[in-house]
């Protein structure tokens, strides 16, 4: 597979992980005002505890879950959050012996929570999680009443905090996104331009389909050109 910024890469292999992962995908509610959707998901097939490669906190165990088989790591990539240049978060679907989903968990804020309600029940349909999307920051959680929770802090953040931190630059791309002066300037504005007030209503839905889903490797590949690729529309001003 040729790879390049501009185009979202395609995985044409037909294999059981990734029909795995296409059975136990999330289905993903946004707010209605969302202009930032998921393009590409990366995932991960875990048969026993390692760590996670696309979110380096993140050891995928046994204790204190249900029994699991397999675990699918689902790495969301969207082009921007309200607050910066790129986006990447994460859900989890845990698979029991008997091919049920049995516990799903996703990222919030550079962590992560179950994705479970007051009762311990958890969203799904199927043998698909479901799960909401902080309007521009893409935190998932179970339900909505979690950003009703924290409502002034959600408006904040997609309205005078918009743009906030420009370019992220992670370590764990060894220096392949070039940054150059200014970038910053230009993503904020990029961003303050689509500054929101959600509604807080979720009726956007995105389920992961199979030409969403590659193997984790190949989005750590893309994502760097995907970056390099959206700073140089900035920079021409081709993108406004």
């Amino acid at each position: 597979m040729t790879l390049d910024g501009f185009q979202v890469p395609l995985s044409t292999l037909d294999s059981a992980d990734r029909e795995l992962a296409f059975r136990f995908a999330p289905h993903i509610f946004f707010a209605d005002e969302e202009p930032f959707l998921p393009l590409l998901v990366g995932y991960t097939i875990f048969r026993d505890e390692a760590q996670s490669l696309s979110f380096p906190k993140r050891r995928i165990e046994r204790q204190r879950l249900p029994k699991w088989e397999s675990a699918i790591e689902y790495a969301v990539w969207m082009d921007w959050d309200i607050g910066h240049l790129y986006e990447l978060e994460h859900t989890w679907s845990y698979v029991g012996a008997n091919g049920e989903l049995v516990f799903s968990e996703a990222s919030w804020h550079g962590g992560w929570s179950p994705m479970t309600l007051d009762d311990d029940s958890m969203p799904r349909e199927g043998t698909h999680p479901i799960v909401y999307s902080q309007p521009g920051k893409h935190a998932f959680a179970p339900s909505p009443d979690w950003f009703l929770e924290i409502k002034e802090k959600v408006i904040e953040e997609t309205t005078q905090l918009a743009g906030k931190d420009g370019v992220l630059v992670q370590a764990m791309y060894g220096g392949r996104i070039q940054k150059m002066p200014h970038d910053d300037e230009l993503a904020t504005a990029y961003c303050r331009r689509r500054a929101f007030s959600p509604s807080l209503r979720f009726t956007q839905r995105v389920d992961i389909s199979r030409d969403m889903l590659v193997p984790w490797e190949t989005m750590f590949d893309w994502i760097p050109m995907r970056v390099n690729w959206w700073m140089e529309q900035l920079r021409s001003g081709a993108a406004v």
